[in-house]
């Protein structure tokens, strides 16, 4: 019988939730300063590290999904 686990589905939506909002707050910061158009430097941070935290989030919802496969075929 395998079941899905609640927790690792709901890590993987906040991974996924949380690199959305840091791709849009990085438009937002890059393209505050309209008069000199759009700054990467400003943005590239946000786009980066919410991609890195992101991934990292939907890593350890892998290692908790693995686990629970290693403990469903345990009970058989």
């Amino acid at each position: 019988m395998k079941r899905e686990n609640k927790i690792a589905t709901t890590i993987t939506g906040l991974a996924k939730i949380e690199m959305f909002i840091c791709g849009i707050v990085g438009l937002y910061f890059g393209g505050v300063d309209t008069k000199y158009g759009f700054h990467l430097t400003l943005a590239l941070p946000w786009w980066v590290m919410g991609f890195i935290s992101g991934l990292m989030l939907m890593g350890f919802a892998e290692i908790i999904h693995l686990l629970q496969n290693i403990y469903d075929n345990q009970k058989k």
